[in-house]
């Protein structure tokens, strides 16, 4: 299955600031999931000291979706940005315009893949998009950060969480019963395979997007 990747893609982020991002699309792709992180490294490493998304990322390219992969602040803005909710769905919200934009992406269902603070972002975006957002993954983080706008959630929503952290699974499940759209939390082993996640967005992914494809959002 052939592979294309967009280098060199510009998400405008407003007062002069241009986010990089990489579009990876697979012949036949059945959905785009756009990846919500404030920024690489310590901030992403929930479950391992790698950089887990790339891990889903590449297996949600193997399964037959696309990617997009982007960090929501620059490298130049302070790290106390990433807790300005707002912020980071505009930046996902102008990301979302750049997959429209793109012809191998244009008519693709799109989820969200939310790390840390983006997990909050990814759902405060969500429910501005409404029904443009078919799926949503958040991985670790705070999605009780955007109870403000829970109720406005359409995407069917999984929050995943390492089997150490009680309070964040907790969290979790309060957030998620304010979603009208369906959702559920996932625990996975506290030594923190990023493995474990792949496979629960990968699943989650699928069964979503494909589901949109059969009926589009209207």
């Amino acid at each position: 299955m052939a592979v294309s990747v967009v280098r060199g893609l510009k998400v405008e982020a407003g007062r002069e600031v241009d986010l990089p991002a990489e579009l990876t699309v697979r012949a036949g792709s059945l959905g785009c999931v756009v990846f919500a992180r404030p920024r690489a490294g310590p901030l992403s490493r929930h479950f391992c000291g790698e950089d887990p998304e790339l891990a889903v990322a590449r297996r949600l390219n193997r399964a037959g979706l696309a990617t997009m992969t982007l960090d929501l602040l620059s490298g130049h803005e302070p790290a106390e940005r990433r807790f300005d909710i707002p912020l980071l769905a505009d930046r996902l919200v102008a990301a979302t315009r750049v997959v429209r934009e793109e012809r191998a992406t244009a008519r693709l269902p799109i989820g969200y893949f939310g790390v840390g603070t983006g997990t909050a972002g990814a759902l405060w975006a969500a429910a501005e998009l409404g029904r443009e957002i078919a799926a949503v993954v958040c991985s670790g983080g705070r999605p009780d950060l955007a109870r403000l706008c829970l109720g406005s959630v359409a995407a069917p929503t999984l929050v995943v969480v390492p089997g150490r952290d009680a309070n964040l699974a907790e969290m979790g499940r309060r957030a998620m019963a304010r979603i009208p759209a369906e959702s559920d939390v996932a625990v996975v082993p506290a030594n923190g395979d990023p493995a474990d996640v792949a496979v629960l967005a990968e699943g989650w992914f699928l069964r979503h997007l494909r589901a949109r494809r059969r009926r589009p959002a209207e």
